[in-house]
């Protein structure tokens, strides 16, 4: 029997026991179909740590999309707290996590149609076992947190800790801008080191990180000069690592 979760009373929980159930999905058939901010879809599951939360934007769809980087100071947090005391986690733009410099998982943004959508949902993985597509360690890039230290770990503590720390980086958002969330993304990105690699589309971009800009694109010093990657919906649409 799957235990309940203990979150703030912003949210309201949905937990999916179905198999084959997937949260990110039935979060988006909740919110188009008219499903309320702050409902929170969990699917307890042996491989993967997997849920979402509904939101009801009032923003643009450019405005929102730094949603992201919000979620991703969510989720890094969560891992800090729930997780072993020395764990190395950092962050990947545009919306990854790794730990000990294997990439993890991260979150993914689903958006109503137009340019004010109607809702927005959020979502998280992180792998829990095994590499995908990497039998015989032909990954080392990837890894799980079983690997890394955390068998132990309850599910439900690093969800509830996620949906807490959301809550908290939403309202500094909310009440700040996005100046606050980039001081705090780009340390986190640059933990393990200042230079870095990124796969967009087909094309390699190998550069220094520099800074967000203010929509959340990422600002790199590279080979070729200065370059401005932009937060596209195209990049924000799959988990990273292909969870």
């Amino acid at each position: 029997m799957t235990a309940e979760l203990n979150l703030p009373p912003l949210y309201e929980t949905v937990i999916l026991t179905e198999s084959g159930a997937d949260a990110r999905a039935h979060a988006v058939s909740l919110a188009a179909g008219g499903g309320e901010a702050g409902l929170f879809v969990w699917r307890p599951a042996a491989d993967r740590i997997d849920c979402a939360i509904v939101l009801r934007p009032e923003e643009t769809r450019a405005q929102i999309m730094p949603v992201v980087l919000v979620a991703s100071l969510a989720l890094l947090d969560a891992v800090g707290s729930a997780g072993p005391a020395a764990v190395a986690a950092d962050l990947v733009w545009p919306a990854g996590l790794r730990i000990n410099s294997g990439l993890c998982g991260g979150i993914a943004l689903d958006l109503g149609p137009g340019d004010n959508p109607e809702w927005a949902v959020v979502s998280a993985v992180l792998r829990k076992t095994g590499e995908p597509g990497a039998e015989g360690g032909e990954r080392p890039d990837v890894t799980a947190l079983y690997n890394e230290g955390f068998a132990d770990m309850a599910d439900r503590d690093l969800v509830e800790a996620f949906a807490r720390h959301f809550l908290v980086w939403m309202d500094r958002w909310d009440e700040q801008g996005l100046g606050p969330i980039a001081r705090h993304w780009l340390p986190c990105a640059r933990s393990n080191g200042v230079d870095t690699v990124l796969m967009i589309g087909d094309e390699l971009i190998a550069g220094s990180i520099e800074d967000l800009d203010d929509a959340g694109g990422l600002v790199l010093d590279t080979a070729n000069g200065r370059r401005v990657l932009l937060l596209e919906p195209g990049l924000l649409s799959r988990i990273p690592a292909e969870i």
